[in-house]
């Protein structure tokens, strides 16, 4: 267990990292497309990635494939 906890620890991003990959993200949407992504984009689509990730584990909750049971 400690181990499987270590590996998830691992590939976790920091809070800095967080930040320097949103401020990556936000240079290249400049760049490449003109769009200069505001603090309310971002909310929308934190918003927006969290409704889906929601409705995803309530479909695997549903499917029984986020159970943990063997199959």
């Amino acid at each position: 267990m400690r181990a499987l906890i270590e590996e998830f620890a691992a590939a976790s991003l920091t809070p800095r990292q967080l930040q320097e990959r949103a401020e990556r993200t936000r240079a290249f949407l400049d760049s490449e497309f003109g769009h200069q992504l505001t603090e309310e984009d971002t909310g929308a689509l934190r918003s927006k990635m969290r409704e889906a990730q929601a409705a995803h584990r309530h479909r695997l909750g549903k499917s029984g494939a986020g159970s943990g049971e063997a199959a």
